[in-house]
C-alpha cells in the first residue's frame, strides 16, 4: 500500500499543480521509485491512496516499460486506487481496507525516495516473525523525525521529533512498514497514525515490533531544499534538465532542476535553484537558492537570493529579492523561548499559537518585573484574548511558582523573563504537570505560530477587565497546611522574591526571618539560606559555617521529614531515592523518558527550593536538633555536573555510550563505577551534561573526568 494523498504544503510552490507523489526526482517521481521497489520483491498487487489532486495520481498507470498516461495495464501488475475524500492520514485508509489486504502487507509513504532493496525487510520481517516491521536508516538530523530505539533488532520504544536534548538514537522512521494483517485486526481502532497511534499501542500490549536497518540512499522528499538534494544524489550534482526547455547557450546552470518547458535567457545564471514547470527566466538574471514557482515571468537583470516566486508570479525588470528570513524554531532544548528586545510583536503572535494549542486549559501570565518583561507579557496577553481566551493575570512571579501554578491550575502557565543580557527575553511555558512543554506541544505550537498578520498597535492589559489568580497566596495556602513547627524559627535570607516568599511563610506561623546582602553579613548569625532568582536552587550556611548544598539539604529533608511521593527528575541521585524509601517515604520520577512527564503534588520536589528549605525547617523543629547536627547524622553525598562539548554526532555518541545499558530507552544514560556513579543527559546539539554521584568531591570529580574522556573518545572516532 502507497500513501500517496498528502497535499505537499511544504513543497509550494512546486505541488501547486502536481501532487508531491508525481514530482520528478531525476526522471522518475517517489511513486514509480516506489513501485519499482515492489516489483523488484514480488508485489504485484499495489492498492495507491490518493486525495490531494488525485484524478493527476490516478491516470497515472505503470507496466514493465514505464510510465504511460493511458492504455492496457500491464498484466503482471495489478493496481487498485482508493480516495481519500478527507485526509486520513497515514494509518486510516490501511484500516479502513483492512479486508483486501495480504497476510503481511508493505505501506510506504509516497514522498520517500530510497534505492534499498525490500526483498531484504520481507526475509527480516518472516525471520523475526514481528507483529510490524519497521525500516529504519541512519541520520545526522534525527529531530525532523521520529526516531527510533532498539536492541537485537526489536524497537523498544519511539521518539518522535525529538528535540535535541532528546536525542538518544540516530535511527528514524523511513516510512516503510511491513504490517501483519491478523495483528492490524487485532487492534484496528480506527488508527489515524502509524508512528504517534498504532505503534506505541503494540509496544504497550508487548508485541513485537522489528527494526530493519536499511543500507542504501533514503530521502523524506518533504521540503524544497531536499528536493533539490535527492535530485543532485542521483545526478551525481549535475543539473537536472526536463523536457521542452529553451536554455541560451551563454546562461551558466550549476547544481539545479530545470523542469519541463522553462526558458532561460542570455548571460543568466543559475546555481542550486529549482525552476518549475513553464517559468520563464530573462536576460542577464542572476538566481542562487532560489524557488520559481510554475509559469512565473521573471523578467530581465532580476537577482533572486534564497528567495522564492509563486505559481504565474511576475518579478519587474532589475527586481532584486532579498534572501528570505528561515522560519527558526521557536523553543530550544531548554524548553525557553528566546525573543530579542526587537521582536515584541511576535509575543503577540506567540500568544495566539498558545491559545491554539491549550484546548480546555486556561493561560497563566508571569514576568520578573522588568520594564521588558512587562512590555512582552502585555503583548502574549494580547495574543491570547484576540483569539478567544482570556489569560489568568499573576504579575510579577519566578520561575517555580510558574511551575507551581500550572499544577494547581490544571493550567499553561507563561513566564517572561528579562535575559541577563538585556538584550530581550526568555519565555517558559509550563504545562498542566509543571513541566515544560513536551516536544508534541512545542511542535503543534511552532507550526500554529506565524510573524505574520496584523496586531493591534498597543496591547494594554487592562485592570478592570483583568482576570487575576494570587498564586503567591495560593502558594503559601498550599505549603502552610504541613507547616505547623515553625513558630522558633530563626533564619536569614537572601533578598530573592522567592526568599520573600520563604519569609512571608515563616512569619505567618510565628516564625522570625531576616534578610541580608551578601555572605560577608552572615558570619556568627545563624543560618542562613540563599535562594536563587528562579527558585529552584537553594543552599545553607549554618551557624557553624558549614555550607550545605540542595543534595545536602535533600538528604536532611529525606531522614527527617520524609514525604510520600516527592517529585525526582529521572538523573536524581540514587541515594537520595535511597534514603527516601528507607525512612518511610516515597517519591516518583518525571522528565521526557519512557517514564513519563507528570510531577506530583508532594510537599517538596527537587526543583523547587522553597519547599526544600520548609522541609529542613519542619524537620529542625521535630527532631529539636540543630541544622548541623542534622547533617552530622546523614550520608554527605556528593553530586557534581559538569558540561562536554562534541564535535561528534550526538545520537551516534548517544548510541554508543548506551550499547551496555538495559535502560536504552531513557533519554537518561547511568553508569556505574566502584566510587559511584554518573547519570549522561543530552543537551543541546553538541553537548551532554554529566552529572556524578559519590561520596566525596575527589570521587565524583574522578568520575566525571572519566565519562568526559569515554565521550570525547566516541566523538573524535567519528
Amino acid at each position: 500500500m502507497i500513501i500517496a494523498g498528502g497535499f505537499g504544503k511544504r513543497l509550494l510552490p512546486l505541488t501547486s499543480r502536481t501532487p508531491k507523489p508525481l514530482l520528478s526526482v531525476n526522471g522518475k517521481s517517489p511513486l514509480e521509485r516506489g513501485i519499482h521497489a515492489l516489483l523488484e520483491a514480488d508485489v504485484k498487487n499495489i492498492a495507491i491512496t490518493t486525495g490531494y489532486l488525485c484524478d493527476e495520481t490516478e491516470k497515472c498507470v505503470f507496466d514493465n516499460n514505464g510510465w504511460i498516461t493511458d492504455g492496457e495495464m500491464g498484466t503482471d501488475l495489478n493496481v487498485t486506487y482508493y480516495r481519500e475524500s478527507v485526509p486520513m492520514g497515514t494509518a486510516g485508509m490501511v484500516f479502513k481496507i483492512l479486508p483486501f489486504l495480504s497476510e503481511d502487507f508493505f505501506v510506504i509513504s509516497g514522498d520517500v525516495v530510497f534505492d534499498f532493496p525490500l526483498r531484504e525487510m520481507m526475509e527480516f520481517h518472516k525471520e523475526i516473525n514481528s507483529a510490524v516491521t519497521v525500516a529504519a536508516v541512519k541520520s545526522f538530523s534525527p529531530t525532523d523525525y521520529g526516531t527510533i530505539i532498539s536492541k537485537d533488532g526489536i524497537i523498544t520504544a519511539f521518539r518522535e521529533k525529538p528535540s535535541w536534548k532528546q536525542v538518544i538514537s540516530t535511527k528514524i522512521n523511513a516510512g516503510i512498514y511491513i504490517v501483519n494483517k491478523k495483528i492490524a485486526e487485532k487492534y484496528d481502532y480506527g488508527f489515524k497514525d502509524f508512528a504517534s497511534d498504532f505503534f506505541p499501542l503494540l509496544l504497550s500490549r508487548n508485541e513485537t515490533l522489528a527494526c530493519f536497518e536499511a543500507k542504501g540512499f533514503w530521502c523524506d522528499m518533504g521540503t524544497l531544499d531536499s528536493y533539490l538534494s535527492c535530485n543532485m544524489h542521483f545526478s551525481r550534482g549535475k543539473n537536472v534538465m526536463g523536457d521542452y526547455v529553451s536554455i541560451s547557450p551563454h546562461a551558466q546552470i550549476e547544481g539545479s532542476v530545470i523542469m519541463n518547458g522553462v526558458k532561460v535567457g542570455k548571460d543568466s545564471k543559475i546555481n542550486s535553484s529549482i525552476v518549475a514547470e513553464g517559468a520563464s527566466i530573462g536576460k542577464g538574471c542572476v538566481l542562487e537558492n532560489a524557488i520559481v514557482g510554475p509559469y512565473a515571468l521573471i523578467c530581465d537583470n532580476v537577482i533572486i537570493k534564497s528567495g522564492c516566486v509563486a505559481e504565474e508570479g511576475i518579478v519587474g525588470k532589475g527586481k532584486t529579492i532579498s534572501p528570505a528570513q528561515a522560519q527558526r524554531e521557536l523553543f530550544s532544548d531548554s524548553g525557553k523561548i528566546f525573543l530579542s528586545g526587537e521582536e515584541e510583536k511576535k509575543g503577540f503572535h506567540l500568544g495566539e499559537a498558545l491559545q491554539k494549542i491549550a484546548e480546555e486549559r486556561s493561560i497563566l501570565l508571569f514576568h520578573d518585573g522588568s520594564d521588558r518583561g512587562k512590555k512582552f507579557y502585555n503583548y502574549i496577553h494580547g495574543g491570547i484574548d484576540s483569539f478567544g481566551g482570556k489569560a489568568i493575570n499573576c504579575e510579577t512571579g519566578f520561575l517555580t511558582l510558574a511551575s507551581f501554578s500550572a499544577m494547581k491550575k490544571s493550567a499553561l502557565s507563561i513566564f517572561v523573563e528579562s535575559t541577563a543580557k538585556n538584550d530581550g527575553v526568555n519565555i517558559t511555558v509550563f504545562d498542566e504537570n509543571g513541566i515544560t512543554l513536551s516536544r508534541e506541544e512545542q511542535i503543534a505550537c511552532e507550526k500554529n505560530f506565524s510573524s505574520e498578520g496584523p496586531i493591534e498597535a498597543s496591547i494594554p492589559v487592562l485592570k478592570e477587565e483583568a482576570v487575576r489568580w494570587d498564586a503567591f497566596f495560593s502558594y503559601a495556602f498550599a505549603k502552610s497546611q504541613f507547616e505547623e513547627y515553625l513558630s522558633e524559627t530563626n533564619i536569614f535570607l537572601n533578598n530573592t522574591a522567592p526568599s520573600r516568599l520563604l519569609s512571608k511563610i515563616v512569619g505567618k506561623k510565628g516564625g522570625r526571618c531576616e534578610f541580608f546582602r551578601g555572605e560577608e553579613e552572615i558570619i556568627e548569625k545563624g543560618d542562613c539560606f540563599f535562594i536563587d532568582e528562579s527558585g529552584a536552587d537553594v543552599f545553607c550556611i549554618t551557624k557553624k559555617g558549614e555550607r550545605i548544598s540542595k543534595i545536602g539539604l535533600l538528604s536532611i529533608a529525606a531522614v527527617y521529614y520524609p514525604q510520600n511521593n516527592v517529585s525526582l527528575p529521572e538523573h536524581a541521585p540514587n541515594g537520595i531515592k535511597n534514603l527516601i524509601v528507607s525512612n518511610g517515604g516515597s517519591f516518583s520520577l518525571y522528565g521526557d523518558g519512557k517514564r513519563g512527564r507528570k510531577k506530583s503534588n508532594a510537599f517538596y520536589n527537587f526543583d523547587d527550593g522553597i519547599s526544600i528549605a520548609l522541609a529542613v525547617l519542619c524537620a529542625e523543629a521535630l527532631s529539636k536538633l540543630t541544622i548541623d547536627q542534622m547533617y552530622e547524622t546523614v550520608p554527605h553525598l556528593i553530586f557534581e555536573e559538569r558540561t562536554v562539548l562534541i564535535s561528534g554526532n550526538k545520537g551516534t555518541v548517544f548510541e554508543k555510550l548506551a550499547a551496555s545499558s538495559e535502560d536504552d530507552a531513557s533519554a537518561v544514560l547511568q553508569k556505574n563505577f566502584e566510587k559511584g556513579r554518573a547519570f549522561i543527559v543530552p543537551q543541546y546539539q553538541n553537548a551532554f551534561k554529566i552529572f556524578a554521584e559519590a561520596v566525596s568531591s575527589e570521587a565524583a570529580e574522578e568520575l566525571l573526568a572519566v565519562v568526559e574522556s569515554d565521550i570525547s573518545a566516541i566523538s573524535d572516532e567519528q
